[in-house]
C-alpha cells in the first residue's frame, strides 16, 4: 500500500562505515536515542550490529532491545534517576552516564551485587549535563572510591557548537576537556556526530555518532552527500490517476469561471468567511482546552522535560489554537523544534484531536544556548 516509509539497513551500514573512515582508531559507540532517531530502534541495531556499542537516552529504550536481544554495551546517557531505575540497570547490565552528585549517591548507597560501568560527565560548555570544571575531580574521585563501580571508569563532555563551521568553542572545550582528565589514565569520549567530522582532536577512545548514521549531515551549510552520507529512510508513494479534462464549447460558461483558483477568489469577495461558524461551534471551549492542556503539561510533560533543565508553559488557547512557550533548557536548545513537533504536540493532539496550530512563542535567541533552529 502506498505511500509508505522505507528502512534502509544498506545506507546504515554504509553511515557506520564513513564514521569507521573519519575515526579509525576510535570504538563506535552508535547513539539510537529517540526510537532510533524515529527509525525504529530495534531494527536500527539490527542494522548498526557492528558497532562497539550503542547509547540511548531512557531506561526503557535501553530494555526494549535486552528484550529483543541485543547483547552490546548500552549506555544510558542520562544515567538513573532512582534506586529502582538502578536496579533495572544492573539487571539489564547497562552503562551508566553519571553527570551529578545524587547519581554517585545513589550508587554509594547501592547494596547488591552488580558492579557498574560508569562514565563520568564533565561540563565543558554544553550547560546541561556533566559536572563543572570545579567538581569534577572531586566527583572522580568519589566514584572510583565507591564499591559499586566496576574498575577502568571513563570520562566523557559533550560539544555545545560542533555543528557550525567555524568551531572556536568546541575546540576550546577539547582543550578545556584535556585538561581537566590529565593523569587519569582513562578511556575518553567527546565526539558526536559533527564533533567527529570537524574536529580531528576529537576523535578520542570512543566516538558517539547520532545523526549523521541516518544520513543527515551534521554540519552547518553542508549536504550528507558533502560527507558520502547515504539516506536510511525514504519516502515512496505513487500516482494514481492521470487525467486529461477537455472542456468543449458545448458548455454555456466560459474557462475561467471552471477554474478552482476563480472559485477560492469569488469565495473571498463575498465576505463569506472561509470556515464555517458551524465548524467553531463545535469545538471545546477555550476555557477546557486551557484546563485539560495545562493538566497534561503539570502530570506528564513537565516532569518529562524536567529531566533536562526545561519546562513548558502555556500562555494562551485563542479559539482552537494553542499557544507555548518553552524554558530553561528547552530554550536554545537544538533539539526544541524536534521536542515540540514528535513530543508535546503529539501528547496535546492525543488529549485534544480538535487542537488546531501549536505555536511556539519562545525567544530562543535570548536563551542561554541560543542554538535553536526551526525545522523546514
Amino acid at each position: 500500500m502506498f505511500p509508505r516509509v522505507l528502512l534502509s539497513s544498506d545506507a546504515l551500514k554504509h553511515n557506520l562505515t564513513v564514521v569507521r573512515r573519519y575515526a579509525p582508531q576510535s570504538r563506535v559507540m552508535a547513539v539510537i536515542k529517540a526510537n532510533g532517531y524515529g527509525h525504529g530502534i530495534v531494527p536500527v541495531a539490527r542494522a548498526l550490529a557492528a558497532a562497539d556499542a550503542f547509547a540511548v537516552a531512557r531506561l526503557n529504550e535501553a530494555v526494549s532491545l535486552r528484550e529483543a536481544g541485543v547483547t552490546h554495551r548500552i549506555l544510558l546517557l542520562e544515567g538513573v534517576f532512582s534506586p529502582a531505575e538502578l536496579e533495572q540497570a544492573a539487571a539489564f547490565n547497562l552503562d551508566l552516564v553519571v553527570h551529578s552528585f545524587e547519581q554517585i549517591a545513589m550508587l554509594e548507597a547501592w547494596r547488591g551485587a552488580h558492579r557498574f560501568a560508569v562514565w563520568c560527565k564533565a561540563d565543558t560548555g554544553m550547560n546541561r549535563l556533566g559536572f563543572p570544571a570545579a567538581d569534577f575531580v572531586s566527583a572522580w574521585d568519589r566514584l572510583k572510591r565507591c564499591t559499586a563501580v566496576a574498575p577502568d571508569m571513563r570520562g566523557m563532555t559533550h560539544f555545545a557548537t560542533a555543528d557550525e563551521t567555524d568551531r572556536p568553542l568546541a575546540a576550546a572545550q577539547v582543550r578545556y576537556f584535556s585538561q581537566l582528565v590529565a593523569g587519569l589514565g582513562a578511556e575518553l569520549s567527546l565526539a558526536n556526530s559533527a564533533g567527529l567530522i570537524g574536529l580531528p582532536e576529537a576523535r578520542s577512545d570512543w566516538v558517539r555518532p547520532g545523526i549523521m548514521l541516518y544520513g543527515i549531515s551534521p554540519i552547518a551549510g553542508k549536504t550528507a552527500v558533502d560527507f558520502d552520507l547515504r539516506p536510511a529512510m525514504t519516502f515512496e508513494s505513487a500516482l494514481i490517476a492521470d487525467n486529461t479534462v477537455t472542456v468543449g464549447a458545448a458548455h454555456e460558461v466560459d474557462w475561467p469561471s471552471l477554474g478552482i483558483g476563480n472559485v477560492i477568489r469569488r469565495n473571498l469577495r463575498s465576505g463569506a468567511p472561509a470556515v464555517s461558524p458551524d465548524y467553531f461551534a463545535q469545538l471545546p471551549s477555550e476555557a477546557d482546552l486551557k484546563w485539560a492542556i495545562g493538566d497534561l503539561l503539570e502530570r506528564e510533560i513537565n516532569p518529562a522535560v524536567a529531566q533536562h533543565g526545561g519546562w513548558v508553559e502555556l500562555i494562551d488557547v485563542r479559539r482552537n489554537n494553542v499557544y507555548l512557550r518553552l524554558g530553561g533548557g528547552c530554550q536554545g536548545c537544538g533539539a526544541a523544534d524536534v521536542t515540540l513537533k514528535q513530543g508535546i504536540e503529539k501528547a496535546i493532539r492525543g488529549l485534544a484531536p480538535a487542537v488546531g496550530e501549536i505555536l511556539d512563542t519562545t525567544d530562543h535567541a535570548a536563551g542561554r544556548n541560543p542554538f535553536y533552529a526551526p525545522s523546514k
